[in-house]
């Protein structure tokens, strides 16, 4: 099977949106000072590639602004630290940390809009790892589109 060539002018958007609170608390004396703290970060965005001219597509293709890809992504992220510096000289300070961490990312809403529609994605909670796979599909299948 041959590939198809055409002229394509084409935009991707990110709408997003970073929310959180970073709270801290220290105690100084001195020989130490103690700290504890965290923080807390929502991501939420939303992704869409527009069509805004192309020639020699199928008919099913060819509307102005018409999304081909679509897909939201939402984290969360929490850490919480203890930390304690120690000044056993004037000239002398230790620092020691625990940091606790937490990830998680949902991938929902995926679909490539189009020629493929068969192969739309069900939604998931995923981790990064398989976010960057599923988006390395998605550059797959959107190749696919192109090559048709």
């Amino acid at each position: 099977m041959g590939k198809t060539k055409f002229n394509l002018v084409r935009e991707r958007w990110v709408n997003e949106g970073d929310y959180g609170y970073i709270p801290r608390i220290s105690y100084i004396s001195n020989n130490y000072e103690f700290s504890i703290g965290a923080n807390f970060i929502y991501h939420k965005s939303e992704h869409y590639g527009l069509i805004l001219w192309a020639d020699s597509l199928p008919s099913c293709c060819r509307e102005p602004n018409r999304k081909y890809y679509y897909y939201n992504l939402d984290k969360v992220v929490a850490n919480a630290y203890l930390q304690l510096i120690l000044k056993p000289t004037n000239k002398l300070k230790i620092l020691t940390t625990y940091l606790n961490a937490y990830n998680q990312s949902k991938f929902y809403n995926y679909y490539p809009i189009g020629m493929i529609q068969s192969m739309i994605l069900k939604t998931a909670q995923i981790t990064n790892a398989q976010i960057q796979e599923k988006n390395l599909k998605m550059l797959e299948v959107l190749k696919l589109e192109q090559d048709i």
